[in-house]
């Protein structure tokens, strides 16, 4: 099961390549962010009720996970066991691209992800990881206990204040065509 945040995890893990019998679930109007997390609980609450459910790989922006954060102890409530990607850029992508590339108001507050998360659900044992790097990446997604782990798995990973995806970039030069047409 897959969760992305609308705009750029969207945009990002459309693109991705996943397993036959994957389950992937958007919120494809722009605005609606902070979707990502209780998106989560709900996707895995069915795919339990229903016996679907294996694993919950959810992609989100940090800028969208403030506003939602605290569903985070809904999951560990109900026993999901997510693996939690963090975009982390420092602020709104999408706004950048279409509306205010430096302006004040794209950018959001650092959170510790990591503690945050460790306080929603104190009793239940939370992995936190931080990376800069494609390669610090790579070494956490190929160890065998995080592939098979049995508690929440938290990945911070800090990105260039202007880092999108591909497509993010086309619809945005794409925009301004039509703008300047």
């Amino acid at each position: 099961m897959v969760v992305a945040e609308t705009g750029t995890s969207q945009v990002g893990a459309v693109a991705t390549k996943m397993p036959k019998g994957t389950y992937y679930w958007t919120q494809a109007v722009w605005g609606s962010i902070g979707y990502a997390i209780g998106g989560a609980v709900g996707a895995a609450i069915a795919g339990k009720e229903l016996g679907r459910y294996k694993r919950m790989i959810v992609f989100t922006g940090e800028g969208s996970l403030q506003l939602t954060a605290q569903a985070m102890s809904i999951l560990n409530r109900h026993g999901v066991v997510p693996y939690l990607f963090i975009l982390n850029n420092n602020g709104y992508t999408v706004e950048r691209y279409f509306e205010g590339w430096d302006a004040s108001y794209n950018d959001v507050p650092s959170w510790d992800y990591g503690g945050l998360f460790k306080s929603f659900s104190p009793e239940v044992s939370t992995n936190t990881f931080k990376v800069r790097t494609a390669a610090e990446l790579d070494r956490i997604l190929s160890d065998n206990d995080f592939q098979n782990a049995t508690s929440p798995q938290c990945v911070d990973m800090v990105l260039d204040k202007y880092d999108a995806p591909e497509g993010l970039k086309a619809i945005f030069d794409f925009k301004k065509k039509l703008v300047s047409a």
